[in-house]
């Protein structure tokens, strides 16, 4: 991913929001659940990260459990589909740990070369039900292909720490950035505090592969699993603090030529060539007002104590185009990651310092959302 920053359209932006009073307006969160909330998840890192043998027995919560599951989406191979279906079921196991409901829902299948027909289902789960709060997460448990043989510096599936960058394939994208979801969840649950948020866990196998079915799944659920959300939050990765409200889209063209090319220095040649368009995928814009960015930018300042960039991404993420469209709720891009992680690249990683404070942030995120929504409904007296 290869953020465009966009100073000009920033510092519009800046300006706007200081007007609304939105960047400038101090955060209420209760101190003491916060540096508790804090401290919690400081003292459990290494419990988070911890590099070593899955114990017999034990649920799968650490990043290293994780990405030894070679869920790679891209290859139709027997073995690696299988292996997705090991991830669905593990993250499915974690959020019922948490005390979710889970739904398993299936898509169909897709045929493969070597084998049966399989396609990974999705995972719809939901943690509280209380009218006066709600969120929703998006997150992918799919990878890209990675191979020793490509010449990287670790084995892409054995987590290894490095000088604070925990390498591995999905580290970044996007196993990483679901388990800061879910150890933010959990930590309210350790410390026996309510949770400030309803969430609802979208999680998927095949986001990497395009995600054929995810666009009629939304459109099905629009009015039972997503009818009692309020915003949508999906994960980027830039280098410092930022959030983006938007994304420019994509195009994908093939050039088909017949014959070989005759009289090439003539304008009559006999060649014939096609061009057509076989994906074409629509920007996505988000409404900066919103209380979801209100509340991620002072989240942000609570723990990274700066204003987050304001930015226009260079790549694409589908999903929240879909979401927007169709469930007509805010969507928010939320960062964990650094530019440099190289997801889809030789030696993804995420920084330690990353993940952990990024653990905080949704945190954060979950009281000041909360906070927000209260505030928003309150009736006058």
């Amino acid at each position: 991913m290869d953020p465009t920053r966009g100073s000009m359209v920033s510092s519009l932006l800046t300006v706007l929001l200081l007007l609304l009073g939105g960047m400038s307006a101090p955060s209420s969160l209760p101190a003491g659940l916060l540096a508790r909330v804090f401290q919690y998840i400081d003292l459990h890192q290494d419990e988070f990260v911890q590099v070593g043998e899955t114990l017999p027995g034990r649920l799968a919560r650490r990043l290293w459990e994780w990405v030894v599951i070679e869920s790679d989406s891209i290859q139709l191979v027997l073995r690696l589909r299988q292996e997705l279906f090991t991830m669905l079921t593990v993250a499915a196991d974690e959020l019922r740990r948490l005390g979710t409901s889970v739904d398993v829902v299936d898509l169909g299948s897709q045929k493969l070369p070597d084998g049966p027909s399989l396609h990974p289902p999705v995972i719809l789960a939901e943690l509280g039900n209380d009218p006066q709060k709600a969120t929703v997460f998006h997150g992918h448990l799919d990878v890209q292909s990675a191979s020793r043989d490509d010449g990287r510096l670790t084995d892409p599936y054995t987590l290894t720490e490095v000088d604070g960058k925990l390498y591995g394939r999905g580290a970044t994208d996007s196993k990483g950035p679901v388990l800061a979801w879910i150890h933010a969840v959990s930590t309210f649950r350790a410390l026996e505090e309510d949770l400030p948020v309803n969430v609802k866990f979208l999680m998927e196998g095949m986001e990497e592969a395009g995600s054929l079915a995810r666009e009629e799944l939304v459109r099905k659920e629009k009015t039972r699993f997503f009818s009692s959300v309020d915003y949508v939050d999906l994960w980027v990765s830039p280098r410092r603090p930022a959030l983006v409200y938007g994304m420019r889209g994509n195009s994908y063209f093939t050039v088909e030529v017949e014959r070989h090319l005759q009289y090439i220095f003539s304008r009559n040649s006999c060649n014939q060539m096609a061009i057509s368009m076989v994906l074409g995928l629509l920007p996505w814009t988000a409404n900066v007002t919103d209380h979801q960015y209100l509340a991620a930018k002072r989240a942000i300042k609570t723990v990274f104590e700066t204003e987050p960039d304001m930015i226009r991404d260079g790549s694409t993420i589908p999903i929240a185009r879909i979401f927007q469209d169709i469930i007509q709720k805010s969507v928010l891009m939320l960062p964990l990651g650094a530019v440099d992680d190289g997801e889809h690249a030789q030696d993804e990683k995420i920084n330690r310092w990353n993940y952990i404070e990024g653990s905080k942030l949704f945190a954060a995120v979950f009281l000041e959302v909360a906070q927000l929504h209260k505030n928003d409904t309150k009736v006058p007296s």
